[in-house]
């Protein structure tokens, strides 16, 4: 037998290292298109080979892959496939994302103005849990939030951000110039699927 957590784990760490390090290429291309990059996907094929020892050796990706049907089991899975990546990519359409969730909380202030915050301070982005967000990472997070419960729905997961702590730590080590954005997307990934870290990273006390 073999450890099938450990091989998927070993998968996700390869294509989210690999989707870190094609990521600037792939936002250099961007301004060529004339779309703004919050309006645009990319569907990426990684194809792999097991060894008997259960570890996976990538032997190829491709950007835009072929979809077109071979068989009736094969056009079953595109379709599939679409179906679920057309749905993901739809909730960045919708203008009426749920305002709350597990990685921010919203409360009113004594002012009356509408403030929200991360559940646990985020250094990496710098913020604290304190603190309002702007609007801009409200929304960022409260998609983030609908994307992966869409995905869920669908049958797929979130490669990147990874779920694990320590594997997060290591993929945003190959990014010393991490975005605001892309730190704070990071760190809601991780509140979202961990109830406790160890590491100095993403807990900073509530002061």
């Amino acid at each position: 037998g073999y450890n099938d957590v450990r091989l998927w784990r070993t998968l996700e760490t390869i294509v989210a290292s690999l989707l870190v390090a094609v990521r600037p290429s792939i936002e250099a291309g961007l301004p060529r298109t004339h779309v703004p990059h919050q309006s645009t996907f990319e569907l990426l094929r990684f194809d792999f080979l097991v060894n008997k020892s259960a570890m996976p050796v990538l032997t190829e990706v491709n950007m835009s892959p072929n979809l077109v049907s071979k068989t009736a089991q094969d056009g079953v899975v595109k379709r599939k496939l679409l179906r679920a990546i057309l749905s993901v990519a739809a909730k960045r359409l919708d203008r009426k994302l749920p305002m709350s969730g597990r990685s921010f909380t919203c409360r009113t202030l004594p002012t009356g103005q509408r403030c929200c915050s991360l559940a646990r301070g985020c250094p990496r982005a710098g913020i604290t849990s304190d603190e309002c967000l702007s609007n801009a990472d409200v929304r960022l997070l409260a998609l983030a939030e609908a994307e992966d419960s869409e995905a869920i729905a669908m049958g797929m997961v979130r490669v990147f951000p990874p779920r694990n702590a320590a594997l997060l730590e290591e993929m945003l080590s190959l990014w010393p110039r991490i975005s605001h954005e892309d730190a704070l997307h990071a760190c809601g990934a991780y509140f979202r699927h961990e109830s406790s870290s160890t590491g100095t990273l993403w807990h900073t006390p509530r002061r």
